[in-house]
């Protein structure tokens, strides 16, 4: 099937590497950091607040998979040192280009890594939060978790974070239920053959992502790795699932949504751009778009979105059109021993 991979990590079979971002161009890193919006305000506060609250420490933040370092620098701020690793070589060298200052006024550092090899590269009880920004479903659970758990210090954190499904503002998008059905026939007609399990995660919110608790535990060694998270005290909460506005106060800003963004078609349709499988569908029809025989997957939603809410076709893609995302935060805790 078309975006099929194959497993490479025997001992794990719910395991397959992304290659789609690892492997990316200096030109997909640059539209990467440029397309890609920054995270909420409100989220970044919730990590703090639940890592501070718990007994976590503010010395080291190590964020994985921080791509062109777009949270790394939302959080930098708050910690006296700040590491960002990833896979694909391009992503950091395109974080290394913009300061990125610690609350010392420290530069962060950006290391090529994956998120499994962290023991290599620090000190045991070092790391006091470990971010993952829309990168979790990506890695190799079991053996992430286990050397998250020799570098993290006793009562450090995890927080892993993601959006799920972009859904129209019902209360300003004209015909938004014929809209929602276009975009969730993008999603799950044309782009799912180009899925991978990761992006699967993504949309059902981590529902059924890994936790430390749940691996099964292949030798005693794995065991006693993950038997060092408390999972008493870690914390799920997820955002606007039903694409509906929330009405907690502390949304009153975002208009009920953790993550709303009104503006232009143009700059959707870039941030779009940035999926993984949006860059394997556009990949595997390369031929077919240059010919001129299909229509661009992203191109087609956003003209069925233009005729469905009934807007004119000059500067369509200057109009604005209202969106909130879908998102889901779970803090995992290290036990004090």
């Amino acid at each position: 099937m078309a975006g099929s991979t194959t497993h490479e990590n025997p001992d794990n079979p719910n395991y397959s590497q992304e290659k789609t971002f690892r492997n990316y161009t200096t030109s997909d890193a640059a539209k990467y950091a440029a397309y890609r919006p920054s995270f909420p305000p409100k989220l970044i506060e919730l990590v703090l607040s639940i890592h501070n609250t718990t007994g976590g420490q503010t010395s080291h933040v190590l964020d994985i998979g921080c791509g062109p370092g777009i949270a790394t620098r939302q959080i930098a701020e708050h910690f006296q040192y700040v590491t960002g690793i990833d896979a694909g070589a391009s992503m950091i060298t395109k974080a290394q280009e913009t300061p990125c200052s610690s609350a010392t006024g420290e530069q962060a550092t950006f290391l090529v890594s994956n998120s499994e090899d962290i023991d290599k590269h620090f000190e045991p009880a070092s790391i006091d939060l470990i971010t993952v920004a829309t990168a979790a479903h990506w890695f190799d659970l079991p053996r992430f978790y286990a050397a998250a758990s020799k570098v993290l210090r006793p009562r450090g954190s995890i927080a892993l974070w993601c959006g799920g499904n972009w859904f129209v503002d019902p209360r300003t998008t004209p015909n938004a239920d014929q809209v929602q059905a276009v975009w969730r026939d993008l999603e799950e007609e044309i782009l799912s053959p180009f899925d991978m399990p990761g992006n699967k995660h993504c949309r059902e919110l981590y529902a059924n992502l890994d936790m430390p608790w749940t691996v099964d535990a292949q030798t005693p060694e794995l065991k006693d790795e993950l038997s060092v998270y408390d999972r008493d005290a870690s914390v799920r909460r997820e955002f606007n699932a039903d694409g509906q506005p929330d009405p907690d106060l502390i949304f009153v800003e975002s208009n009920g949504f953790m993550m709303y963004k009104r503006g232009p078609v143009d700059a959707l349709s870039k941030a779009l751009s940035t999926s993984s499988s949006v860059t394997r569908w556009r990949e595997a029809h390369k031929q077919q778009l240059a010919r001129g025989e299909i229509e661009d997957c992203i191109a087609k939603m956003l003209r069925l979105t233009m005729e469905t809410t009934g807007k004119t076709t000059q500067d369509f893609e200057q109009q604005y059109l209202d969106c909130g995302v879908s998102m889901v935060l779970i803090v995992l805790k290290k036990k004090t021993a």
